[in-house]
């Protein structure tokens, strides 16, 4: 909420914030309790006297007047709740809802961890690690370059940036509008020595802290939080279903130009300049061949795609699906000519492939892996027969890569040999 409100969880204004946010939150609450009390009476043995003249009831009485209002309600009709809030620490909980929403007063852990979680039983067999981003950072990301994105990156501040006074100020300030309990865990640097940990527990108490918990990692006890951001790439992350990012014009491209059995065909793919993640794909005929309508509308699918999350291997993967197109098989005999693939569908999955790599390698960042099994292993059987790639015979004889059963003939998806020419 804080960085959204462009507020750093260390300013005094956000401070200040959450202090008149509490104080709202605590009136709005007691009064529901109140106005519960004229319907259903008071909680058995409730003391009206004795009860506003809690402590609680007393320092809210000397910062707001109406807390004075309250109180007289309350001499009057009673209240139906003996307590009325509490704040767990909420770290896992948040994790629930939203795709890693709020933690409640918690500030953010990371804005991209690795998170250790246990699937299917609870031995250690059973941990996996699973990839995180902070709610409030993943939407920033989306809208960052919009005009009226008012939110700065260094509001961003993390458990481990900010300093213990950061933490224990707001915690105070949380804690003071809390009938209950509060607390939340202060994360501490490994090289934090005993006697200013014994401070930490001392300045709680002297601020009215009921609870507070603190976190040290070392060697033995890493914690189920790993921060490692240098080795995350923002290309883990998924955009949350049903959200198409909006793309600045900084986008960076590169070109391929293409021989199908139409003529030819251009393809321009475009990234974003930080992740080298695709964003846009413009598909363009030549002088003659190809349907301009249709390479338009795939065009704006595969953007679309893109732009809403859906990676590239799996783009190209239904790509590479489009049957064998017979004027392509004739232009490879004839003019021998013809771009990678057997369709213009496996042409442009190919393309993008090749501009995906260049770029990926080109900003550092290696993810070639990913693309074997698509590049090399495509739609292997029909529904009828299953071909075995071990064997030498079902390597293609013009280029070595795999030879797949489709429509009742053996052809090769990579270079458009067939059988049944």
């Amino acid at each position: 909420m804080l960085i959204m409100l462009n507020l750093s969880y260390e300013e005094a204004e956000a401070v200040e914030f959450v202090d008149n946010l509490m104080n709202f939150i605590s009136k709005s609450a007691f009064r529901a309790s109140i106005k519960l009390a004229k319907e259903k009476e008071s909680f058995p043995f409730l003391n009206r006297l004795e009860y506003v003249k809690s402590g609680y009831i007393e320092k809210h009485c000397e910062i707001d007047e109406d807390w004075n209002e309250i109180k007289n309600d309350i001499l009057k009709y009673g209240i139906r709740n003996s307590k009325i809030m509490s704040i767990a620490p909420t770290g896992t909980l948040s994790l629930t809802f939203g795709e890693n929403c709020s933690s409640g007063l918690e500030p953010i852990f990371s804005l991209e961890y690795d998170r250790k979680v246990k699937m299917g039983g609870q031995s250690e067999e059973d941990i996996k690690i699973v990839k995180m981003r902070d709610y409030a950072y993943e939407q920033w990301l989306l809208i960052k370059d919009h005009k009226e994105c008012i939110v700065v990156k260094d509001k961003f501040k993390t458990a481990m940036e900010l300093n213990v006074d950061a933490h224990t100020s707001m915690l105070s300030k949380i804690a003071f509008h809390v009938d209950m309990s509060c607390s939340k865990t202060i994360n501490l640097p490994t090289s934090y020595s005993f006697e200013d940990t014994k401070k930490i527990y001392y300045d709680c108490w002297k601020n009215g802290i009921k609870g507070c918990t603190i976190f040290r990692p070392n060697d033995i006890r890493g914690g189920i939080l790993i921060e490692n951001t240098k080795d995350i790439k923002p290309s883990l992350f998924e955009i949350p279903r049903g959200i198409i990012e909006e793309v600045s014009d900084n986008l960076i491209g590169k070109k391929r130009k293409l021989q199908t059995g139409c003529g030819t065909l251009h393809v321009s793919l475009f990234f974003n300049e930080n992740d080298g993640e695709p964003k846009e794909v413009y598909l363009s005929k030549g002088s003659e061949g190809g349907c301009v309508s249709n390479l338009t509308a795939l065009s704006r699918i595969m953007s679309l795609a893109f732009r809403g999350g859906i990676p590239i291997e799996g783009i190209v993967d239904q790509l590479n699906s489009a049957l064998t197109c017979p004027s392509y098989t004739v232009r490879r005999v004839i003019k021998k000519d013809v771009s990678r693939g057997d369709c213009c569908g496996t042409a442009i999955g190919y393309a993008l492939i090749e501009m995906y790599e260049e770029m990926k390698e080109e900003l550092g960042i290696d993810e070639t892996e990913k693309f074997i099994e698509v590049e090399n292993s495509i739609e292997k059987k029909d529904k009828d027969t299953s071909i075995s790639i071990r064997e030498d015979k079902y390597k293609c004889p013009e280029c070595g890569e795999e030879l797949i059963n489709e429509g009742g003939c053996i052809s090769c998806k990579s270079c458009g040999y067939s059988k049944c020419d």
